[in-house]
């Protein structure tokens, strides 16, 4: 097991690999990409099923699930984003219809907590997971504030898909105790299942 301070160093540098190979993308690489997804996304039966999705809002270089964003509100599926708290936890908020985000945490566009509506991680079906970088066996390297690790520990019944560029890809993530993989991977190329999650 790597020492602390090793451990962090590591994940930092993982960090600066993953941000670089994503950022190196074009634009036009990341929208084509994207599209895959959001189709491969909406083709899923655990996708076509579930009642209410939890997702979130692209930042920066990250996969843009606007697409499916947009077929799910079609579909009549009630659809909820993150909302950042103290200590490192997150909850899920379906956003008012009118005047219902702003610009949030690290920047990044979020529901108005007094206008949205929260949930329990009980009644959330489908969580979509963002990272920074994963591995073939599903492990997840985030931004390090620990909140999907925390709520993913919460909502054990929900299906978990975390969402990806294949040029996240690392060919093994440094992980700490309490970082958790997550069972299913899906980028604009693969979708993969790892049995040591979930």
């Amino acid at each position: 097991m790597m020492e602390t301070e090793a451990l962090i160093a590591a994940k930092k540098q993982q960090r600066k690999l993953c941000f670089a190979s994503r950022s190196a993308l074009t634009a036009a690489q990341r929208s084509a990409y994207s599209a895959q997804i959001c189709e491969k996304l909406i083709s899923l039966a655990q996708v076509q099923q579930a009642q209410t999705i939890f997702s979130y809002m692209a930042f920066g270089s990250e996969v843009d699930l606007a697409l499916f964003h947009d077929w799910a509100k079609a579909q009549g599926k009630r659809l909820a984003f993150p909302i950042c708290l103290e200590n490192g936890r997150m909850v899920a908020s379906v956003p008012a219809e009118v005047d219902g985000w702003e610009s949030g945490k690290y920047g990044i566009m979020t529901p108005v907590a007094a206008r949205a509506t929260m949930l329990t991680p009980q009644e959330v079906d489908l969580i979509l997971v963002p990272c920074v970088g994963f591995d073939d066996d599903c492990r997840r390297l985030g931004h390090g504030g620990g909140y999907y690790d925390r709520y993913l520990q919460k909502a054990l019944h929900a299906t978990h898909i975390m969402i990806a560029f294949e040029a996240q890809r690392l060919d093994e993530v440094v992980c700490e105790a309490h970082d958790l993989p997550v069972a299913t991977v899906l980028t604009e190329s693969t979708m993969q299942h790892c049995s040591c999650a979930q």
